[in-house]
Order: structure tokens, then C-alpha cells, then sequence
């Protein structure tokens, strides 16, 4: 477990792609042994270091505290290791609850959720052979959320210091037919090189994430601002003293407003507003303008702007000829968007490829289940004759 005077080994677990600003953004806190894996990153800290990855990752979806580990190759090695790797008891007491995850890969095991009903036997039999009383299941809101990641023959137990999934922010009011994950916006901001200066734009802006993760990072604001618990809060060696010295220092560096003017159309009036109560709980209202207006016919801004969008992909949201749409966007950026720089998130497959322009970067991200590349287009004057032959 954590101790002020000591290190503990943490793993930070992310989106595939995300692993490099994931592991940069850790070394920036000063994290020390930052390694990156498949999925996440791992790095040793005290436990102020675990509040403030907590408090501030942007890409971050849950931060687990690494307990032990123990070869596993059956059932029974898995009960035994749980039952005889820890004492349970003297980490939660027999009144509160706890819940088990379990993750498998290549394993002797197949399935997920009876690993986590032979893990949850041995540390209630564990309380029955001392106290003679079983702690209670909790899968809603655990006192102690625990994890087992088994890999082949190895089983790693790990504490679940955030409880709910760091991409839940708490400012969302409305998730919208598709929403976009929080992290992976987040994300989407920080791949782009955004200065946080120049004018940024979402022409299909649906909930409003994009603008609102934008918003956040240019203002320096933590990105657990609004939430109001985590995992670990319910542990009986939080520290409330060390978590609130570190939300005022973190909460001192914001800044009042951003810089950049922060624009997101949509052409349905539903979504607009509902993005319009995101912003709103967000508090950020007069920060981010958001307005009703069709990407098609939208008039591009007569100064540079950075044009980030998330379109329907034909999956969540159904799209009536998904290449032909796909080839529309291309020829509006053509047309209308000279002097701008615009990235899209985009599906990997033959729809993406009708926008008929050469990407100056691609990046595979994963959007949800679905491979996706998100793709800088630099629209430079004369664009429509440059790239004439490459649709």
C-alpha cells in the first residue's frame, strides 16, 4: 500500500495509442520508472503523486495500485494465491464492501467473471476463517474495487484507485447518440500541436466534448475538476490532508479564461443543445460559442483556424450512403477551407478514403471498439489544385 515516506509501483491504464502522451504527461509530474505496456503505463510514486495522476491525467482511464503477484496455471493455483498472497483483513474491515474485475489474456482461464467469483471465495473465506464474517459484494460502489489481470501463467492484483472510469469527468449533463470519450478528446487536442492560441473549431460538435477538453486544457484545469469522489476516497489509509494540499496547489495554476475563441457548430438544434448544457456544466458558458449551422454550408473564418471533428461513422449514427458523404467533406474542405488546418477522426476503411486528400499526418487511434485514424489535412491556398489528382 501507499506510504508518504515510500514509492509504490502504480499502472495507468489508457487507450491504445495513447501510451507516449500517456507516459510524457506522467514524466511531466514527475513520476519516476515510467514504463510504458500495452494499454497503460506504469510508474512508481508516493501517495501524493498517485492524488495528483489521479486529480490532472487527461489520458488516464483508471490508475490501480499494484499489490502482488503470483504464477497461476488452475483454479485452485488462483484461490490459493489470492488467499495466501495478502491479508485481506488488515486492508479493508469486514463491514465494508469490495468488488473484483478480472482481465484475461492467453490464459489457461476463459472466462473473466468466474476468475473473479474464485477470487472473491478466497478473500471471504479468508474473513470467515478469522472473524467468522464474509465483507459484502458491492459492484456499484465498492469500498475496495479490485483487479486481476491475468496474462498466460502470471496473475497481477491490483486496487482500483479511481473507482468510476477517469473519463466520466462529471461536467456532462448529456452524452449525445455517439458520445466521444472524454480521454480520447482530450487526446485528440494534444496529438493536434494545438498552441491554444489560434482560433479552434468543431463544425460537428454533437455533446460538445471536443470544445469542452479543449477548453479545459487551455485554461491549465485539472481534468477531474467537477468530479466529486474517487476509488480511493473510501480506503482506510486516504488521506484527506494530502488530497486537499494537492487540489489547491494544482487548482491555483488555472486560469480564468482561454485565450483562443473556442467555436462548435452542429446542424441538429437537439444537439446544440444539449452541447449547450454540457458547456454550461462545464462552466464554461461565454467561453465556448456554440451555434446551429450545417458543416456544408458553413463560411470559413477569415483568420487561421485549427478544424477538429469527430463524424458519424455509419455505426452509432447511421448514415444513408456513408462514401458519399465521406467524399463531401473532402470536397468542402477543398472549396471553402483554404488556410485552415483540419483534422478528422475518421474510420479505417473505404468510406475515409473518398475525403480525396493526402493527410500530412496519420495517427491510428482506437475510437470504442472501432479502428479509427485521425488525419491532418493542411489546407493551403490553392489546395483544390494540388490535390486535384490524389482523390
Amino acid at each position: 500500500m501507499s506510504k508518504d515516506e515510500g514509492t509504490t509501483l502504480y499502472f495507468v491504464k489508457t487507450y491504445q495509442g495513447l501510451e507516449d502522451i500517456l507516459a510524457e504527461e506522467l514524466i511531466s509530474m514527475g513520476c519516476a520508472d515510467v514504463n510504458t505496456e500495452y494499454r497503460g503505463v506504469s510508474f512508481k510514486g508516493n501517495k501524493a503523486l498517485l492524488y495528483e495522476v489521479l486529480y490532472t491525467s487527461r489520458y488516464a482511464i483508471r490508475v490501480l495500485e499494484h499489490m502482488f503477484e503470483f504464477n497461476v496455471r488452475s483454479e485452485q493455483e488462483l484461490y490459493d494465491g489470492i488467499t495466501e498472497g495478502f491479508k485481506w483483513h488488515e486492508l479493508f474491515d469486514v463491514e465494508q464492501t469490495f468488488a473484483i474485475d478480472a482481465i484475461i489474456r492467453d490464459s489457461f482461464a476463459t472466462h473473466s467473471k468466474y476468475m473473479a467469483l474464485k477470487a472473491k471465495d478466497a478473500i471471504v473465506d479468508q474473513f470467515s476463517n478469522i472473524y467468522g464474517k464474509r465483507p459484502n459484494i458491492n459492484t456499484e460502489a465498492p469500498d475496495y474495487l479490485i483487479h486481476l489481470h491475468i496474462y498466460r501463467d502470471s496473475c497481477k492484483v491490483y486496487l482500483d484507485a479511481s473507482g468510476k472510469s477517469l473519463h466520466l469527468r462529471g461536467y456532462k449533463k448529456h452524452l449525445g447518440k455517439a458520445p466521444l470519450s472524454e480521454v480520447l478528446a482530450a487526446a485528440m487536442v494534444k496529438l493536434s500541436g494545438w498552441d491554444k492560441e489560434t482560433l479552434f473549431l468543431d463544425p460537428m460538435c454533437g455533446s460538445g466534448t471536443l470544445l469542452i477538453e479543449a477548453a479545459l486544457l487551455s485554461m491549465n484545469w485539472p481534468s477531474q475538476y467537477f468530479r466529486e469522489s474517487m476509488g480511493c476516497h473510501t480506503w482506510n489509509n486516504f488521506d484527506s490532508h494530502v488530497w486537499e494540499q494537492m487540489k489547491s496547489r494544482v487548482n491555483a495554476n488555472r486560469q480564468s479564461s482561454p485565450k483562443a475563441d473556442i467555436i462548435g457548430y452542429d446542424r441538429h438544434p437537439i444537439a446544440v443543445r444539449k452541447c449547450i448544457d454540457n458547456v454550461i456544466g462545464s462552466r464554461l458558458y461565454g467561453d465556448i460559442k456554440v451555434s446551429i449551422q450545417d458543416f456544408f454550408t458553413l463560411t470559413a473564418p477569415d483568420r487561421p483556424s485549427l478544424m477538429m471533428f469527430n463524424p458519424p461513422y455509419d455505426e452509432r449514427i447511421k448514415i444513408r450512403d456513408a462514401q458519399t458523404f465521406y467524399e463531401k467533406i473532402g470536397n468542402t474542405l477543398k472549396q471553402n477551407w483554404a488556410g485552415h488546418t483540419v483534422w478528422i477522426l475518421a474510420p479505417d476503411g473505404p468510406a475515409t478514403k473518398k475525403i480525396g486528400l493526402r493527410p500530412s499526418a496519420k495517427i491510428p487511434l482506437m475510437n470504442g471498439p472501432i479502428p479509427c485514424q485521425f488525419l491532418k489535412f493542411e489546407m493551403y491556398e490553392g489546395s483544390k489544385k494540388s490535390h486535384k489528382d490524389e482523390s
